[in-house]
Parts: C-alpha cells; structure tokens; sequence
C-alpha cells in the first residue's frame, strides 16, 4: 500500500530500491492545497523500509507547510496503514490526540513517535518484537 494517500494528496513513489543489498527502500513525496502563506503548498513524504515487500521495518511520514487538519489527517492515514495490530483505529484516535504535544507510545509490534513543530510535523513507527 506503498503510495496510498487521504483524498485530496497525490504522492508520487519510487522503490523497490535494494539499499546496501539488505533492506529495501520506497520514497514517496507529494503536495496537496492552495499555496500557504510562504507561498508554497503543503509537502508530504513517506519513507519506508523493509526486508522484503512483505516485511516493512519502518515507516516514517512528514508533513511541512500544512494545516493541523491536514498534517492530522495525513500522519493518522499513514500511521493506520503502518499499524495494524492491535487496531490501525488505535494508532490514528492517539495521533490525533498527540499532534500539538508530539510523544511516543508503543503496541503489540510497533513503537510510535511524533515530533516536530508548526509547520514541520513527523511520525515514525518502527517495527518491533522481529
């Protein structure tokens, strides 16, 4: 589900890219909106790292020059596909409820960071207990 996005954000990917012949790498980025007061649109990227197509290490998402709707919108969508256990529902309620103060939390199979500052959000799940 590399690629996917919430309605209204276009994200353009590359990858299956072998990295150091280990783990494999899928970067997507896009934009979304009427330009900002900077000028520009709101950026999105996503990362992710993995043994196999199967097998994902690692995700992490940012959101620069966005909205906290649309930044909340974004990173819970990402994060609900990265998380599936216990519930994908789960990880996007505490995203939401996490956005302005950022923190960490983990479940079954996966630890959760969010950080950042207005303007400049990211959230990374890592894969745990492989």
């Amino acid at each position: 589900r590399v690629g996917t996005a919430p309605p209204g954000v276009a994200l353009s990917c590359t990858g299956a890219t072998p990295e150091r012949g280990e783990v494999y790498l899928w970067r997507c980025q896009g934009s979304a909106g009427s330009p900002t007061d900077s000028g520009a649109p709101a950026e999105y990227r996503v990362e992710v790292i993995g043994d196999d197509p199967n097998t994902i290490l690692s995700v992490t998402a940012s959101a620069y020059r966005a909205t906290d709707a649309q930044v909340a919108d974004f990173l819970a969508y990402v994060g609900g596909l990265a998380v599936e256990e216990p519930s994908p529902l789960e990880a996007e309620v505490w995203i939401r409820g996490n956005l302005a103060s950022g923190g960490s939390t983990s479940s079954d199979g996966a630890a959760l960071d969010l950080y950042g500052y207005d303007g400049a959000r990211v959230l990374q799940v890592v894969a745990t207990g492989l």
